[in-house]
């Protein structure tokens, strides 16, 4: 799938998936279209197609943040948004 594709998959409102699978998948592509630690270079301007704050805590400590994908401000305003649930 090339980036374009991707892009315009994640930007989709109509699509029906859940924001931490979207995440996986957007990793895995990243991985698996790089040759080496540069799969987090190239996936770094689709991860703002991701609803952060869609993903629950659980998953944005466990499976997001390890990764070191997005920034302090980003997981801090994504958590936010899950305690005011």
């Amino acid at each position: 799938v090339s980036e374009r594709c991707m892009k315009a998959m994640l930007s989709r409102d109509t699509l029906s998936a859940k924001e931490i699978d979207l995440f996986k998948h957007l990793v895995n592509w990243g991985k698996k279209s790089s040759t080496n630690e540069n799969w987090k270079k190239k996936i770094e301007n689709l991860v703002e197609y991701i609803r952060l704050p869609l993903i629950s805590v659980k998953d944005l400590i466990r499976e997001v943040r390890p990764l070191g994908i997005i920034s302090d401000k980003q997981y801090i305003e994504a958590l936010e948004f899950n305690g005011d649930k």
